[in-house]
């Protein structure tokens, strides 16, 4: 298989997976309130923006996540490693962003991770 063809299946399967488990979970971080909580010095349209759904970056994990077990599985069986370390990567930067949403959900407020600890 053509390393283009294998790219546009991993990028329909992660895109796939997406849409589905973001079917599934974003109504849950609705239900849940997970919102997005907006300053009240910021400007009047951005307040329709208060309550959108925040760690939505799961949903790219999880697409990530399966796109490289399955359409990298056979290179990952031959040694090549790049579909893990993409998905390390990918991981570590969505733990950040998770971090961040999950420290404006404590505070409610806007403000996450510091730039430092970013």
């Amino acid at each position: 298989m053509s390393l283009i063809v294998k790219l546009l299946l991993a990028f329909a399967v992660s895109m796939a997976v997406t849409v589905v488990v973001g079917a599934l979970v974003i109504p849950l971080l609705r239900r849940a309130k997970v919102g997005q909580h907006i300053l009240e010095d910021g400007p009047v349209w951005h307040k329709s923006k208060e309550g959108t759904p925040t760690m939505g970056g799961i949903l790219f994990i999880a697409g990530i996540l399966v796109a490289c077990v399955t359409v990298g599985a056979g290179a990952i069986l031959r040694g090549d490693l790049t579909g893990i370390y993409l998905f390390v990567f990918s991981f570590v930067y969505g733990a950040i962003g998770f971090l961040d949403d999950f420290e404006k959900l404590r505070k409610k407020q806007n403000l996450g991770l510091t730039a430092s600890q970013k």
